[in-house]
């Protein structure tokens, strides 16, 4: 008995540590808390990253169908729990850079003449899907608080595509794959047509890739009581051998053969290929490579979407548009008005950027007009026109009407025109056009400038 009782104390005595063993692990044990993938971004806190030439420190990665892509934004925000926002859009590219030293010069701010007037001066582009300018995708985020992935698929107003990314804290692997359009009516390639004279019926064959209308209601005075319309004069221009060949051909007397510029174009821009990607590729012939070898441009630099039946929208990528030409015009005129042009270049230009170029798309017919009887006859042809129409072009033509019509721009063009043997008796015409531009501007009623091209 005296033992029983004993193996009973001293099992209980037993247990009893053991248990109190246990309830003191307990208490030293803490609760592990959830991993939260993204928990390393603040919530509702945005976190912005730009491409700059690949990951560096502007920390974002992109590719879109497996091609860098440049010039944009990604700006990423958590919401409470694994999920948030990625907004992306086209980076605004800063023009004071650009055109700071030149517009500076011309046009000092008036409040300060230190501060350039081109200062704050930003150019909206567009971005990485066409005819998206914006676009937000939300996510659900996986890992953990070190590396966060993402992946789904999603669409657009035009577009398709599926995307995939690992954020950190700063920097953004971002890939934008299987984008295509959700129209591909357009999508193919077109050839730029040959138009070639014939000696022996003194006639041109095949399709003339260029197509030009200019109506207006004022004509150009090349003397006085003799007017001309300015749809004859473009027409007149057109024909004439005035462009140096790219590819150095000669003449008999050794000079840099003139040519046409419906033979200059098929000879360098071969074909146009419209994507189901929503990207324009072009084949062209580099007139700089000794070999003039053939070549096609990168995706990314033109894209398009198709608005409606003969209507498609072009975005051009910001970094490939040269603004050389406007610059060295401004350079060589004292009393243009630049705050003006400024102003108009913002509010009609820079939006067609982010925006889209529109452009319409319809069967070409050629039109001929007997210079005797003047009967005009339409043929019906295979080909197809872009043309930019009257809508788009006659708000920029108002605009720089100012700038060729300033009279030191006038005389520079002239000057050089006239030392220009290609131009011919074109020269001494030009003072007449360039007087009566603002008038013809004024009385245009339609005006279309295109290319036109055969579908293979």
């Amino acid at each position: 008995m005296k033992k029983s009782f004993l193996y009973a104390l001293t099992f209980a005595m037993a247990t009893g540590a053991f248990t109190s063993c246990s309830d003191d692990n307990n208490e030293d044990i803490t609760p592990e808390e959830p991993i939260v993938p993204g928990s390393q971004f603040v919530a509702n806190t945005p976190y912005t990253f730009v491409t700059a030439g690949g990951i560096d420190d502007n920390g974002l990665n992109l590719s879109v169908n497996g091609m860098p892509t440049l010039g944009k934004t990604v700006t990423f925000t958590r919401n409470n729990d694994n999920t948030g926002t990625l907004t992306v859009a086209g980076e605004m590219m800063d023009m004071s850079e650009m055109l700071g030293e030149l517009i500076g010069g011309l046009m000092p701010s008036p409040e300060d003449p230190e501060t350039k007037a081109s200062e704050g001066l930003g150019m909206p582009t567009p971005g990485i899907l066409p005819g998206t300018p914006v676009l937000n995708i939300p996510v659900t985020l996986e890992g953990d608080n070190e590396e966060t992935t993402f992946s789904g698929s999603g669409e657009s107003d035009f577009c398709t595509y599926s995307y995939s990314g690992t954020l950190f804290t700063d920097s953004l692997d971002f890939k934008v794959t299987d984008v295509k359009l959700k129209d591909t009516s357009m999508a193919g390639t077109y050839e730029v047509p040959t138009y070639v004279y014939n000696d022996d019926t003194w006639e041109y064959e095949g399709i003339n890739p260029t197509t030009v209308t200019w109506e207006s209601s004022k004509q150009i005075e090349l003397m006085p009581g003799f007017g001309m319309p300015v749809q004859t004069i473009v027409s007149l221009m057109l024909v004439m051998p005035m462009i140096p060949s790219p590819f150095g051909e000669v003449d008999e007397e050794g000079n840099v053969q003139p040519l046409p510029i419906f033979d200059v174009l098929p000879r360098v821009l071969k074909t146009v290929t419209f994507g189901e990607d929503g990207n324009i590729y072009a084949h062209y012939v580099d007139t700089k490579d000794p070999a003039f070898a053939e070549k096609d441009s990168p995706a990314g630099v033109a894209q398009y979407v198709v608005d409606k039946e003969g209507q498609i929208r072009i975005f051009l990528n910001p970094q490939q548009i040269a603004y050389v030409t406007m610059m060295n015009a401004m350079q060589n005129t004292r009393a243009l008005d630049i705050e003006s042009l400024l102003g108009s270049l913002m509010t009609q230009v820079l939006p067609m950027v982010q925006n889209g170029i529109p452009m319409t798309v319809k069967p070409y017919q050629e039109i001929v007009t007997d210079d005797w009887t003047g009967e005009v006859t339409v043929t019906d042809t295979e080909a197809t026109s872009f043309v930019l129409t009257t809508e788009t072009l006659l708000p920029l033509f108002k605009m720089l009407a100012p700038v060729v019509t300033d009279p030191d721009m006038m005389q520079m063009i002239i000057e050089k025109a006239s030392a220009d043997p290609n131009m011919g008796s074109m020269a001494s015409m030009l003072e007449p056009i360039l007087t009566a531009l603002p008038e013809i501007i004024d009385g245009t009623t339609n005006i279309e400038v295109g290319i036109n091209m055969v579908k293979k």
